[in-house]
């Protein structure tokens, strides 16, 4: 079960590369390069200096825990905060890797359908096959070998389409197609994303899978090293939003005319969006087998349902990428803070209880209610401040 769930003693190289393509994930090409073409770069260093910094913060409360103790979960970095607070983070965790994988659904199937008439659930179990063949025997190993590879794929293809957008006679235009003021660019994405990727790690258990199975003399340098390798994708991506010409309702997924270059571009994509796939089928299994003390073939049934229930979602909703990816950056951020609070002993058991629950019930239904309102995810924030304890 232990090699299922975690992979110990593999070198610093394969984890770093593998925390790197699971923050990569869809988003980091699609909303890198876009960002970059519309807003220019007020707008694509919105999404990648948070990005960043975000890998970078979480090193140090990672390697917090792993001085404190081993395990498996989220549940066992914050053990000391009782039951209650421990099934709510759970709860969190599980309704994030939903939305999480679908997202990644989504990202395919935005590429898929610019191409033709693809449906969604073709998209769906396209690469829900890839991902289970990745991860289906071997669990956390499987994952993180892939993601390796993975990485260096996304890497040496956005290059070779960003050489293809040059020798194309592109022309680099910082200041975007649509450039709006950036005070309401900020309020419209930078605040919601800076906040949603700076709570991301804290209650995402594709990172605790890792932080549990990296020696904990090298977590530190190995996040740090990690948010250094993801911001290469971006840049490279946003540097093909930059210098692409196109027209109003210009996306990546159109960019390409070439069937060689769509190929490439698909294997990208695929790359990316497999590699939190893969994680998020891994963390679901881990928490199955772990927490909930079931067997390793338990696990292995509960990431199909996690791709069922996140297929389901894909096909039912209208919302696109950046709207999923905004809303569930709110339900994560509701149990952010608890979970420093928790890791730095910094808190009132039965208050930071009471707290992250009026968080999760006010901000995340407040946010999708307002039409993406920047406020709920501001006080998804705050108000587990109130559990707060100097102790």
């Amino acid at each position: 079960m232990c090699d299922f769930l975690l992979w110990k003693n593999a070198k610093s190289i394969f984890y770093m590369a593998s925390i790197a393509a699971t923050w990569i994930w869809t988003p980091a090409i699609f909303v890198s390069s876009e960002k970059a073409y519309y807003s220019g770069l007020g707008g694509f260093l919105l999404f990648l200096i948070p990005n960043i910094l975000t890998l970078m913060l979480f090193a140090y409360f990672a390697s917090v825990v792993r001085c404190k103790t081993d395990g498996f979960t989220l549940t066992d970095a914050i053990k000391g905060a009782g039951k209650g607070q421990q099934r709510l983070h759970l709860a969190v965790s599980c309704t994030i890797l939903i939305c999480s994988t679908c997202v990644q659904l989504m990202g395919l199937h935005t590429l898929f359908v610019a191409w033709g008439d693809i449906p969604k659930w073709l998209s769906a179990l396209t690469v829900s096959i890839m991902a289970l063949a990745m991860v289906w025997r071997d669990g956390i190993k499987g994952s993180i070998l892939a993601d390796y590879n993975k990485y260096f794929l996304m890497l040496f293809g956005g290059l070779i389409l960003l050489a293809a957008v040059l020798a194309d006679g592109g022309s680099l235009n910082i200041m975007g197609r649509k450039p709006i003021p950036f005070m309401e660019l900020l309020g419209a994405f930078g605040i919601p994303t800076i906040i949603g990727l700076l709570s991301a790690p804290y209650v995402d258990q594709t990172f605790w899978q890792r932080v549990f199975s990296i020696d904990k003399d090298k977590i530190k340098s190995t996040f740090i090293g990690s948010a250094l390798m993801f911001g290469i994708i971006p840049a490279v991506f946003g540097l093909i939003g930059f210098c692409s010409s196109g027209n109003a309702e210009w996306t990546i997924a159109t960019a390409f005319q070439s069937f060689s270059l769509k190929v490439i571009l698909a294997i990208c994509v695929l790359c990316a969006l497999i590699s939190t796939l893969d994680s998020n089928l891994c963390a679901l299994s881990s928490i199955v087998c772990a927490d909930m003390k079931q067997s390793i073939n338990v696990g292995r049934v509960s990431m199909v349902i996690l791709l069922i229930v996140a297929s389901a979602v894909m096909i039912m909703t209208n919302l696109g990428i950046t709207d999923m990816f905004l809303i569930y950056g709110t339900i994560r951020t509701c149990v952010a803070l608890p979970t420093v609070l928790i890791i730095l002993d910094r808190y009132n058991k039965q208050r930071l209880l009471y707290a992250t629950m009026a968080s999760v019930a006010v901000a995340p239904l407040g946010f999708i209610v307002s039409g993406g309102n920047w406020i709920f995810t501001v006080l998804a924030l705050i108000i587990p401040v109130f559990g707060y304890d100097r102790r």
